[in-house]
């Protein structure tokens, strides 16, 4: 099963999130996607 994360990884007061997808494939080797989105958040959401 896929787990998705969003992460905001920033020193900045305003950012994007940043959307992770893990997932396995079949024989067992893991594997992930990260892409920032145009969501932008501020350190106090």
């Amino acid at each position: 099963m896929a787990t998705v994360y969003f992460l905001y990884r920033s020193t900045r007061k305003k950012a994007p999130l940043t959307i992770r997808l893990q997932d396995k494939n079949t024989t067992g080797e893991k594997f992930q996607f990260q892409a920032k989105t145009e969501l932008e958040v501020t350190k106090e959401f």
